[in-house]
Order: C-alpha cells, then structure tokens, then sequence
C-alpha cells in the first residue's frame, strides 16, 4: 500500500516503504537526529527557487522587512478534519493509482510540552490497475471499526508509537502497514521563526527490520520558506523541501544483499492558524538494486511516486 491516508498534510517515506516492499521485510520506524535542533540558516535565495519573485495572486515574499512568524502545530482540541490523498505509483511496467479518504480527531492538547493527540481513520479507497479498471472501491471492510491514535510535537513530527485498535486477524497485516506509514511522517516545522527566504535542515534515520537483523536508512530534508498565501484565518506558509535517503550497500546473512537511494522533493502549503490545514505535493524517486544469492547480475527496480495529500478542516 503506498498512499498517505491519513495524519498530518505531510509527506510519508516513500523510500524506506518501497524499499521494505521490495525484500520482502517488515514494517520500518523513522526516528529524528538530534530532535529539535532543525537550524536556521539565514535568508537564501537561489534561481528560480527565490521568494521575491516567486510571490502569485497576493502571496506575501516581503523579503529584509517581512517579519518573521513561528510556525507552529497546534489545532483546537475536538477539531475534525477530513483527508484526502492521491498516490500515482509508477515503474516498470506497472501504474498504479491509490485514493483515500479519511477522517481524523484532535483528541487532546498537554499544554506543557505542546503536544497533541489525534485519531483517525480511513473511510473509503480506490486503486487502479495500469488500464484504468478499478482494483479496489468503496469502503475497505477489513479496516471498518479500525482507529489510529498518536501524539505529535508542535513542530509536526510524529513522537513515539503509532497506537492501532479495532483490528481482527483478517485486517492485522493492512493495519500494520497503515500505522508504520503514521509513523514515519518525516516533514517538521522550523525550531526559529521564518519568513520568506529562509531555510532550515533535519536528519532522521529509518530503521528497516531485515530478517533478524535492522538496517538504518540515513536521510536529510532541507526546506525552504517561500512566502505565504491567503489572508487572516485563512493565511498559509508555502514551504519548499527536498528529501534524499540512503541505505549503502548491505549484505544480508541468508546471502546477497542490497542499496537503497531515493530523492524526493515537493511544495507544503501549511495553515499559520493550526498548522495542520493545507496540501502537500510530492515526488519521490527510488532505486533499488538487490543482489541474490547465487545471481551473478543485481536486480535494479526503480520507482517513481507522486502523493498529493490535502487535509480540510470540517465545520461542526
């Protein structure tokens, strides 16, 4: 499964899932280095890419006098939001399109750390074969009375495990890689106020179980600040980011091995209000080469994913 269904308007690892999909392992954890010390670094502006003139329809890119803003995840406690995502999943010989939808709950609110608890759920999916014709519709009746629950920090990042109730023996397997897929949302809002031009970085590392053993994927996210678009309640940051990972080449024990690298890169527009309302779009590239026992030629697979995610708050 390789949509985003659900959690945050952010993008998920593609990679560490293609790259689990593909040997055949369990479910991977993403865990951040040196949590909380996403840097600053100063107003950056390169070619195209530069906030002046990349400003549409009333979008703000104030430069040296706009005044920076703290961004920041905090939505209403009993706020619900609805989530929509598409996944275009393309290789060789393959095309596949996920949609789903869901639903999610702000549950709670520690004021003393800023951290939130929310639960969601998925409500309806389709995917499609490489003709069009329809593999799965409606409402999944192996997830129906499945729940996620977890906790994320102010700045976006899932903290801890992914909790997953309601699940029968005939939905453990899809659930499980519904959760992991939770906890691995890797895009975190900046430690220091922003505005337009600013840049900021974050490392954080995959662990990905192969047999009996766990190999870490090293990846790094740079983001940049491009403007905001909107007015007052409805005032939203546009963020730039890029995303590489690498597992280096490892051997397994039962024989072979294998290399992961993947790069990614998209556009999160982010409301300023909750800091959860908005859209992500991404494209992430994966290659993988695997080396069997005995094969005296690796086997390359290389993926290309497009996931664009909108989370919508909903009126009571």
């Amino acid at each position: 499964m390789t949509s985003r269904s659900h959690g945050h308007a952010m993008v998920s690892l593609a990679a560490a899932w293609l790259a689990t999909s593909a040997l055949g392992c369990g479910a991977a954890s993403a865990t951040p280095r040196d949590e909380g010390a996403a840097s600053l670094a100063g107003s950056a502006s390169t070619g195209g890419d530069s906030a002046s003139g990349d400003s549409r329809g009333g979008d703000s890119a104030g430069g040296d006098n706009e005044p920076r803003v703290l961004l920041r995840f905090r939505p209403s406690v009993g706020a619900r939001y609805a989530t929509d995502t598409r996944a275009l999943t393309e290789g060789e010989g393959t095309r596949i399109v996920t949609t789903s939808h869901g639903a999610m709950e702000i549950e709670a609110l520690d004021p003393a750390t800023g951290r939130v608890t929310i639960r969601s759920r998925i409500t309806s999916m389709e995917q499609t074969d490489p003709e069009g014709r329809p593999l799965l519709t409606g409402t999944p009746a192996s997830l129906e009375g499945v729940a996620f629950r977890y906790t994320s920090s102010e700045r976006a990042r899932i903290v801890g495990e992914v909790q997953v109730s309601g699940t029968t023996p005939a939905n453990a397997t899809l659930a499980e890689t519904i959760r992991s897929s939770i906890e691995q949302t890797v895009v975190e809002l900046p430690a220091e106020p922003v505005r337009s031009g600013d840049t900021w970085e974050d490392g954080f590392d995959v662990q990905i179980p192969i047999d009996t053993a766990t190999v870490t994927m090293r990846c790094a996210s740079r983001y940049r600040m491009v403007g905001t678009e909107g007015v007052e309640a409805n005032r939203a940051a546009r963020i730039r980011f890029t995303m590489d990972c690498l597992v280096p080449d490892t051997s397994l024990a039962v024989g072979g091995g294998f290399e992961v690298r993947s790069h990614g890169e998209g556009e999160w527009i982010v409301s300023m209000r909750d800091g959860l309302s908005g859209r992500t779009v991404t494209e992430v590239d994966t290659r993988s080469t695997i080396r069997a026992p005995g094969s005296a030629q690796p086997l390359v697979i290389a993926i290309h994913q497009q996931t664009t995610m909108t989370t919508t708050p909903l009126s009571d």
